[in-house]
């Protein structure tokens, strides 16, 4: 069994402290509340892919049903792509900016 680094997947909820290199908790709390909400859609992804395979599973040969769980797939990855492509974002602003 693969050894699980506790201490990152809890990361996003350590105190915040003021960066002495701007001296304000804004920046910090931004970072905080925008990575809080990319776990929450990623969350959110995996659940709407979930729910539209169980959709297109349990369809039966009813086109709507499967039509319904074949958009919902669809729109989870698209979602899912969108979230990565947030946090290489996000990752990219935090180097630029350095916090």
């Amino acid at each position: 069994m693969a050894d699980v680094d506790t201490d990152a997947l809890f990361k996003i909820f350590t105190p915040i402290k003021p960066n002495p290199s701007h001296g304000s908790y804004i920046p910090d709390i931004f970072l905080l509340v925008i990575n809080i909400l990319l776990y929450v859609a990623g969350i959110a992804l995996i659940i709407a892919i979930l729910y539209g395979g169980i959709l297109y599973i349990t369809s039966a040969g009813d086109e709507t049903k499967a039509a319904k769980g074949r958009a919902s797939i669809i729109n989870g990855v698209i979602g899912t792509i969108i979230v990565l492509l947030a946090i290489v974002i996000v990752s990219a602003v935090r180097r630029i900016f350095g916090s």
